[in-house]
């Protein structure tokens, strides 16, 4: 079992909370490092965003993470307590802005090197009391659209009530998750339930009220029944098919709380690479290979136009989770930075670490194409390369595709366009587009 938690039942200073997220595996799959949970003690799991007590906040709102290995897919997970509505006073913003505070804050293993969360794996789910609502004026318009919702004699038709979905319209005005999915909503919103009472059957006005809390007993406030517990997923988009989602709900048997708990079902593809990351590294025979990889004729396009003129743009490459070679590439970053080792401003590269180079953004727009060249295993499949734009630190993914069919051939090379949306705290900033050259030079055994 993997565990991360944040919080107390402690109400010594005016609040309490609690926040916590368990993966539960099997000890042979861990033991045969099938999976593998990543982790670093340099590193924090945990992102507070309770009230402010001045030197840090409190840990009843916020979120935990943990990430792990499957085979060759690089997971995690996201558990979150978003601010609620208090004195019937919206906060829809402070969760908006919750959201894009953990995605870029969080730092649950060593691959989180600066960007927003999902940028760094191939797989991201985030879940939990989001305490999105349902913008309705009063309780009863809600009663009545839940009972109208499930009032149809297939299946339950759902679209007038998530129209009025807070979350939904705030993905779609581009306010967080951009380019995370949700599986369809066909349940009854989860929250706000009266304790011990079932609804047995949600089209039922009677039923209906009775189920539902509609007034605070702490402020007397009236309480919209609403979808606040939600479950979103992230994939980098040559890995979209890879993780699916089979079933979605909520479970309504489950009366002891004023939520009704969500669940979902989850089917991920074994990746091709498992044979690289469960086998032996090293072994004698192991295959290598130089991949050079090139960009140009780079344009950006921002969605909003700001200030702020772009100064640098930085390349990693690979993902760390994808480079085998990550710590010793850190280690020589190390040997530099004691050495006081600093690349001249009249090379391409201002900054110059194995896998990683920034340049200005000058020298982008020259005739001379900005490269990188890492060494890796020659069983690698994917890989992807991180592009940071500066200073407004937008960031997205370019997918370079597939290897396999290419890396026997000696000097083997080719040209793709790219274009790629780059986001900064899951809001989409800006598009870039350009052409991306690749060279393959396999480099013999060991």
């Amino acid at each position: 079992m993997y565990s991360v938690e944040i919080g107390s039942s402690n109400t010594l200073f005016g609040f309490h909370g609690f926040i916590a997220l368990f993966c539960f595996v099997k000890k042979t799959l861990e033991n045969s490092r099938v999976i593998e949970k990543l982790e670093s003690s340099n590193y924090s799991s945990s992102v507070k965003r309770g009230v402010n007590l001045g030197m840090t906040r409190a840990p009843n709102k916020g979120a935990v993470g943990i990430a792990f290995r499957f085979f060759g897919s690089q997971v995690a997970f996201i558990t979150a307590h978003l601010s609620a509505d208090t004195g019937g006073v919206s906060a829809l913003e402070k969760r908006n802005k919750d959201v894009r505070a953990i995605l870029r804050d969080l730092v649950v293993d060593y691959a989180d090197i600066g960007c927003d969360i999902q940028l760094c794996r191939h797989h991201t789910v985030f879940l939990g009391d989001l305490n999105y609502r349902l913008d309705f004026e009063n309780p009863t318009d809600a009663i009545n659209g839940i009972v109208q919702a499930f009032s149809h004699e297939e299946k339950p038709d759902l679209s007038k009530l998530l129209e009025r979905d807070q979350l939904t319209k705030s993905i779609e005005a581009n306010s967080v998750f951009f380019d995370w999915r949700e599986s369809p909503i066909l349940f009854p919103p989860t929250y706000r339930y009266n304790k011990h009472v079932s609804c047995l059957d949600y089209s039922d006005p009677l039923s209906v009220m009775q189920a539902y809390s509609t007034k605070s007993s702490k402020d007397g406030k009236q309480r919209i029944p609403s979808y606040t517990d939600r479950i979103l997923w992230y994939s980098l988009s040559d890995f979209t098919s890879d993780l699916q989602c089979l079933e979605y709900n909520s479970i309504d048997s489950v009366i002891t709380s004023d939520h009704r708990p969500v669940y979902t079902f989850m089917s991920l593809q074994r990746d091709c690479n498992a044979s690289f990351y469960v086998n032996e590294l090293y072994s004698k025979g192991t295959e290598w290979q130089k991949i050079t990889v090139s960009l140009s004729s780079i344009q950006i396009t921002k969605v909003s136009e700001t200030t702020e003129p772009i100064s640098a743009i930085k390349i990693v490459f690979p993902l760390p989770h994808e480079d085998i070679l990550f710590e010793t590439r850190k280690v020589e970053e190390l040997k530099n930075a004691l050495r006081g080792s600093v690349a001249s401003e009249e090379e391409d590269g201002l900054e110059e670490v194995m896998g990683e180079k920034t340049f200005l953004w000058e020298t982008v727009n020259s005739k001379n194409p900005i490269s990188i060249s890492v060494f890796t295993h020659a069983q690698i499949n994917k890989l992807h390369l991180l592009i940071q734009i500066q200073p407004e630190d937008y960031q997205g993914v370019l997918c370079l595709g597939d290897f396999k069919s290419r890396q026997n051939k000696i000097g083997a090379n080719y040209t793709k366009s790219f274009s790629i949306t780059m986001v900064h705290g899951a809001q989409h900033k800006a598009n870039l587009n350009g052409t991306c050259k690749i060279k393959i030079e396999p480099v013999g055994a060991e």
